[in-house]
């Protein structure tokens, strides 16, 4: 069972993201995309609830490009947090596929 979508949802997730998710939907059915997070290529056949279009570390209006959800994306909160307590933040890569 899902959990339901957070009220601000739509606002975060709208048109335009929807469009950006699309173009990354085609690109990695064609094969050859990476995850930008820890560079391993997506399958051409990744289900689509199994990536999600990557936001920036340190500035959440952009996007850095597809990552898988578990272990890349829905992680990176709680590894960067546990960085940060330590003292030490690592850089953020830049995918070469992201858009400007």
């Amino acid at each position: 069972m899902s959990r339901p979508l957070p009220p601000d949802h739509n606002a975060r997730y709208g048109a335009a993201h929807r469009r950006l998710r699309g173009m990354w939907k085609h690109r990695i059915k064609q094969g050859g995309v990476t995850c930008w997070r820890c560079g391993e290529q997506l399958p051409a056949d990744i289900p689509d609830s199994a990536w999600d279009l990557g936001h920036d570390d340190k500035d959440r209006s952009k996007y850095r490009g597809p990552e898988h959800s578990a272990g890349c994306n829905r992680s990176a909160a709680g590894k960067a947090s546990a960085l940060k307590r330590r003292g030490h933040l690592r850089p953020t890569p830049r995918h070469p596929g992201v858009l400007p």
